[in-house]
């Protein structure tokens, strides 16, 4: 492979076919025998991975860890408030509480954004909680498109007790 002054790359020195690498085109392959992909067109998405500790009071998500990712309280000894971003196409992580702690531990949505919540659409800004973080306790968030350019978070619990915001 080789890349030449016009930009392109040169995917074999005997071969006429060239990548322009300012517009690369990926058509899937594996990590470790596992099939990658998009989700989004141009957009690509990884395999589930334990993305972020949260173990401070306050911590804001990034896109990229609610793009498959697995949010921990691993060692959580705080009260903690979990900002999420908002809703995008593609966007899907799994919330799953590792440490047991008699502290609180809450998904916040950003700013007024409505989520729903195992099927019911709650208030604006509302977040989803649990009063002690419990080991099992877990969420999984799927953005689902709501209109042409729209996406809302669809949080279903997976187990726990967890809480909307009253």
């Amino acid at each position: 492979m080789a890349i030449r002054t016009d930009g392109n790359i040169r995917k074999d020195p005997n071969s006429s076919t060239n990548q322009d690498i300012n517009t690369p085109d990926i058509d899937g392959g594996t990590i470790d025998s596992a099939t990658i992909g998009a989700t989004t067109a141009g957009t690509l998405r990884s395999l589930l991975d334990e993305d972020a500790e949260i173990v401070t009071a306050n911590a804001t998500l990034t896109a990229n860890q609610c793009s498959g990712g697995l949010i921990s309280n691993y060692n959580q000894s705080l009260d903690c408030t979990v900002t999420v971003p908002t809703a995008f196409a593609g966007g899907n992580f799994i919330v799953a509480l590792s440490t047991a702690v008699a502290n609180y531990y809450r998904l916040d949505p950003t700013g007024t954004e409505v989520w729903v919540w195992d099927g019911v659409a709650q208030a604006g800004g509302k977040y989803i909680g649990i009063a002690n973080a419990t080991v099992g306790a877990a969420l999984q968030f799927i953005a689902v498109q709501t209109g042409a350019s729209a996406w809302t978070w669809h949080v279903y619990t997976v187990s726990g007790a967890w809480q909307i915001e009253g």
